[in-house]
């Protein structure tokens, strides 16, 4: 059992008197916080981010950039609560809950020129066929385009824009697909790792070989860009036949410190979850003054059929 303490200040005349804050986390495991009789609930919450930044090693399974709360006899606490408002110093038990922020994408914005979104640069990159395209474009319209009705153009970049709120932060996010037809009209590196605060690494689970190329992909990004915060790994195509299993890919990519999520581009599943949270843990890692709040008109998109066939 982890123990974490906070420093405190020790009274010469006065006995301290202090707090052991068991705490039960999403995974199961519990760790245990020595805090003062004088603090709040914000103090545990503060100490559980600092051991998570310690930690180097990305946790796959892990829920991701979330709204963490603090559950007490089937309560959510106020993060200013303090504790001695809630039991006498001594054992203190409580459980931690996450909440993933909502995000809306597609939206309308009342007044454009008087947002003040986070904009981030996103790019899809991979192997020829493995569904990059297909990936932006369910992300960005919710809809499946064929490849082998609407080939991608060779020449040139294709990007989406898409207008959404992450929680109560207005985002503009620009959505790259690395083309990887033609050799000779391929980008350079340099021009589609530069400046992008995610890399969503495609790969496709009807190859059993798909992960043999993953390491050549983030080596031209680290001869490029080092700092890039937010890196994926996405198995597409988990609607047809696997060759790859789950647990392998997921070994894999926490190895190499990458998030790892499953997709399917013709279906749908997934494709919102992952991107989702590439914007949310960009912007966890990318802090900014937050913008005021923006009232916003909902867009809807139909959900066509996924077979254009």
């Amino acid at each position: 059992m982890a123990a974490m303490d906070m420093d405190v200040a020790v009274s010469s005349t006065e006995p301290l008197e202090l707090y052991v804050v068991q705490v039960q986390q999403l995974s199961g495991a519990c760790c245990q916080i020595t805090l003062p009789d004088s603090a709040v609930v914000r103090d545990i919450l503060l100490l559980l981010k600092k051991q998570k930044q310690e930690n180097q090693s990305v946790d796959h399974k892990a829920p991701g950039p979330m709204n963490r709360k603090l559950l007490f006899e089937g309560r959510v606490l106020g993060h200013q609560e303090a504790l001695r408002s809630l039991a006498a110093p001594g054992l203190l038990e409580v459980q931690l809950i996450c909440h993933q922020p909502r995000a809306e994408r597609n939206v309308v914005w009342d007044n454009p020129q008087a947002v003040s979104a986070r904009a981030f640069h996103f790019t899809l990159c991979g192997e020829h066929s493995v569904g990059k395209s297909s990936l932006m474009w369910r992300y960005a319209e919710n809809i499946f385009r064929d490849p082998s009705v609407y080939p991608q153009s060779l020449v040139g970049h294709e990007f989406k824009t898409i207008h959404m709120m992450a929680g109560e932060t207005p985002v503009k996010l620009f959505l790259w697909d690395w083309p990887t037809g033609q050799e000779r009209f391929r980008p350079g590196p340099a021009a589609f790792f530069r400046h992008k605060s995610a890399v969503l690494l495609v790969i496709d689970l009807t190859n059993p070989a798909c992960l043999d190329d993953v390491d050549h992909w983030l080596s031209m990004m680290m001869k490029v860009n080092q700092s890039i915060p937010t890196k994926l790994l996405l198995g597409n195509k988990i609607d047809v036949q696997r060759q790859v299993h789950r647990d392998e890919a997921e070994s894999f990519a926490a190895e190499r410190g990458l998030y790892y999520f499953e997709t399917s581009a013709k279906d749908g599943a997934g494709v919102m979850e992952a991107i989702d949270f590439a914007v949310f843990d960009a912007l966890e890692k990318s802090p900014s003054v937050r913008p005021q709040a923006t009232s916003v008109v909902q867009q809807s998109f139909p959900n066509p059929s996924c077979d254009m066939q």
